[in-house]
């Protein structure tokens, strides 16, 4: 598994238990388009759409 694929995994995961973005990014020390970058990479490479995401929420698909 390559770095970009463990940065992807590790911002969805972070994501996840924060329960959002900005959480997360401010976790990980980096930017929200950082974070939303790496998640879509990880949805575009395993082809599953894996949150939701709205103005003000991100919910966890039941595939993610």
């Amino acid at each position: 598994m390559s770095e970009r694929q463990l940065l992807a995994i590790e911002a969805f995961m972070t994501v996840v238990e924060t329960g959002g973005f900005t959480r997360a990014a401010l976790q990980l020390g980096t930017s929200k388009s950082v974070i939303s970058r790496r998640i879509a990479q990880l949805e575009d490479s395993s082809g599953i759409e894996l949150l939701r995401r709205s103005t003000r929420r991100v919910h966890l698909t039941e595939e993610g």
